[in-house]
């Protein structure tokens, strides 16, 4: 096993912290996800209270009110008399439960248990006992000391014991304790009191019920238990008696009421109770309520009344289902979280993951809102403008295909309920957000969303009129599919202008970005070429090397290219101390004059640099992080040999350390920053060992198989999701390039050479004919 240093491990704990942002709290997705659900809910599902009807007498209403539903009415000032007669005399049910009488006995018998069971063996420790007695019965927590010493020393009495089990037994016998007795004796006197037996006991008499056996819990009760505590405790020791307050706060503790109403099935019997008349009718779906279309009435109390019930049951309907509709949101949203959390591998469940999930989600259903708002009523056009496509492009821009596609179905089916679960404008919106992803899965350039705009336009208009001529042949769906092109048109130029607030709002490097900052005329990069021609040229061959495996491997090439093309911009503060640009004698000869400390320090600081200069020209946090973990805790190893050598020599007496001769970090913490790691190190072997001479395939193939083993073997992939296939596909992809990097060519002779050989042929005499033809023949 390695052992890691800790001065090395406290660099890696603090490494590249000030580009790196720190993981947000924990708390900070749940706001997040809290927030989009909101928003969601407000957007997609109409509040139930949007509409409201005027109903008080004297109020003026304009046309006529005709009924949504199908509902039963009845007079208010009738329903007020039979609300009346049914709270009067309705049966109001009490139940006497004869098991609190063994849940008290068991749970006595456990705390006596317990408090015999506690060894004192002359050590006084009531603090200790308690908390032995209180895993027994958690209500002893609020006992005192003192009363817990003195209910230890009890419990040791068997005498007590029994006493205290049958008091309880007794009490339980003689006596119904209830909590509302004036309430019983109210209901019992107006005869409305019905008596309800739980857990029949074996010897209940006749009398149970009655009025002397009824006592309040727990003012009178208390009263009768202390009387017949004091009672018995006179055959008791003194010392006992004067313990008699813990038995009667343990025998209080365990005593329950066991007479008590039964608010359900008093409830049930309220629900039930049939009064002696009432006035009732139904009022069927569409019957016209009050007022004529197109005149104003002014609201009598018998109309008020009746528009009032109405409206509360209007209100009722809708609230059932603003909560269905919540409901439906609260699963789409829980199964699009469970996804990210278990299926996702590239992002993880933060709060800029639920944004970059949510947002463009939310901003599509407010446009379809806004959208059926201004068509009102009538959403048969307005339908198919959902723009299901924004989903789509922001998605594989912002996050990636797969996670576009489940947002794009996210999108939709909660569009469904803006569109009253009409499955044909559900079915659309998929077509164009699935149309947006495809177009897209290779994105190259920023004209192909334009395209993909079109695409999304055709296939809409397609799908509107293949599901209208199912629905009805002879159907005119012109107008329904020039809508559906339109919005699939306005779609990219949607997207166009919303994503660069996702970019500044979540400091992410969209491929769009990427795009831009790989066009090779940054200035950075054109004063890296001026000023480090070989870190440029070598800039170039690590590009090449690490895009063609990140194609292979299916991450985005897009970062790694741009990544690579900054990952050694800090080289151009100090060019001439890097082997690439050393070119003159003088050059070679820098680092022969400096201590290997020296050196390892000048090549060390080309990252720091590195940083700042990306920092000055505003790089984009994603690419500023390949240039530290491009090299990783790797070991500069030339001048840590150096370093070794001259310390066995003895020209050296200073120490080597070997983590002072790595790089700061962190280890590459994703599969595009360890792939520019490799890049770069098989580019620069391959430099150092395979220029200017024969190259065969298996001389690439060990050098890239070692160079790969090295950064394996030193840790360097335990932060990013490398897996032994990815570095087989990039090993191979590593050879390929470098075999047509490396493949012999045809030494061409020179002007000089061929003009010599010429004259060489002049002086030649030619064959004769039958010795030239035996010649032919032996060829």
């Amino acid at each position: 096993m390695k052992v890691v240093p800790l001065a090395r491990r406290a660099r890696e704990l603090s490494r590249g912290r000030e580009v790196l942002q720190t993981r947000p709290r924990r708390s900070a997705r749940w706001v997040a996800l809290g927030s989009i659900f909101i928003l969601i809910v407000l957007v997609t599902a109409p509040m139930f209270w949007r509409d409201t009807i005027p109903h008080e007498p004297g109020k003026r209403l304009d046309g006529q009110v005709v009924s949504e539903l199908t509902f039963e009415y009845t007079s208010p000032r009738a329903e007020q008399l039979l609300e009346e007669e049914r709270q009067a005399n309705y049966p109001r049910i009490y139940a006497y439960d004869y098991g609190r009488q063994m849940e008290a006995k068991d749970r006595l018998e456990d705390v006596i248990d317990a408090a015999r069971g506690i060894q004192t063996t002359g050590q006084d420790d009531p603090e200790s006992w308690k908390k032995e007695l209180t895993k027994v019965d958690p209500q002893l927590e609020h006992w005192s000391a003192s009363e817990v010493r003195d209910l230890v020393m009890l419990a040791k009495d068997q005498r007590f014991r029994r006493f205290i089990v049958q008091l309880v037994d007794n009490v339980y016998r003689d006596y119904l304790l209830t909590r509302d007795k004036a309430e019983y004796l109210g209901d019992r006197k107006n005869e409305v009191a019905r008596e309800l037996i739980l857990n029949q006991p074996p010897d209940l008499g006749t009398q149970a019920f009655d009025l002397d056996r009824i006592v309040k819990y727990p003012d009178e009760i208390d009263g009768i238990v202390r009387e017949r505590l004091r009672q018995k405790l006179q055959e008791f020791s003194q010392e006992q008696a004067a313990r008699a307050q813990a038995g009667l706060r343990l025998v209080m503790m365990v005593l329950e009421p066991n007479f008590y109403k039964d608010e359900k099935a008093s409830q049930e019997s309220y629900d039930s109770y049939q009064p002696s008349q009432g006035t009732q009718r139904v009022i069927e779906q569409g019957t016209v309520l009050v007022g004529k279309e197109g005149e104003v009435t002014i609201l009598s109390d018998d109309e008020a009344d009746l528009l009032a019930v109405y409206w509360n049951k209007l209100l009722q309907r809708n609230l059932m289902k603003f909560m269905a509709q919540l409901l439906f949101i609260l699963i789409a949203f829980l199964i699009v979280a469970f996804f990210v959390m278990k299926f996702s591998r590239e992002h993880e469940f933060t709060s800029q993951t639920v944004l970059l999930i949510g947002l463009p989600v939310l901003l599509a259903l407010a446009i379809g809102r806004m959208l059926l708002f201004l068509m009102g009523e009538d959403i048969s056009y307005m339908g198919f403008a959902f723009p299901a496509g924004v989903i789509g492009i922001l998605g594989v821009l912002l996050l990636d295909v797969r996670m576009a596609l489940l947002t794009v179905t996210w999108g939709c089916l909660l569009f469904g309920l803006e569109v009253n679960l009409d499955y044909q404008y559900v079915i659309v919106g998929l077509f164009g957000g699935y149309t947006a992803v495809a177009a897209l899965y290779t994105f190259r350039e920023r004209r192909e969303v334009l395209y993909a705009g079109l695409f999304i336009g055709l296939v809409n208009a397609s799908i509107i009129l293949i599901i209208t001529y199912i629905h009805d042949p002879t159907a005119n769906a012109a107008a329904a599919a020039l809508v559906g092109a339109l919005s699939g048109v306005m779609c990219p130029l949607i997207s166009f202008a919303i994503l660069p607030v996702f970019e500044v709002l979540f400091h992410i490097t969209t491929d769009m970005r990427l795009l831009e900052l790989s066009g090779l005329q940054h200035p950075l990069l054109r004063k890296l070429e001026e000023t480090a021609p070989g870190t440029w040229q070598h800039t170039l061959n690590v590009t090449k090397l690490a895009e063609s495996a990140a194609s292979e491997i299916g991450v985005n090439y897009l970062l790694v290219r741009t990544g690579c093309y900054f990952h050694d911009v800090g080289k151009m503060g100090r060019a001439e101390y890097f082997t690439e640009n050393q070119l003159t004698p003088e050059d070679k000869r820098r680092h022969a004059e400096l201590k290997p400390q020296m050196s390892t320090l000048i090549i060390r600081n080309h990252v720091k640099e590195g940083i700042e200069l990306a920092k000055q020209y505003k790089l984009p946090r994603q690419i500023i992080e390949f240039i530290p973990q491009h090299h990783g805790t790797s070991l500069i190893q030339y001048f840590y040999h150096k370093a070794l050598t001259a310390a066995e020599s003895g020209d050296s007496k200073e120490p080597v350390r070997e983590d002072d001769y790595r790089y700061p970090g962190p280890k590459p913490q994703s599969i595009e920053a360890a792939i520019v790691m490799l890049a770069d190190t098989v580019e620069a072997t391959a430099t150092a060992k395979l220029s200017g001479r024969t190259v065969r395939e298996d001389d690439i193939r060990m050098l890239v198989r070692n160079a790969i083993f090295d950064k394996f073997n030193d840790g360097q992939f335990d932060h990013c999701n490398m897996t032994l296939r990815d570095l087989n596909t990039i090993r191979e992809c590593f050879v390929k390039v470098l075999r047509s990097r490396f493949h012999s060519r045809i030494d061409y002779p020179s002007k000089k050479d061929a003009s010599a050989k010429k004259e060489k042929a002049r002086e030649e005499k030619p064959a004769p004919r039958k010795e030239a033809r035996e010649a032919d023949g032996a060829a």
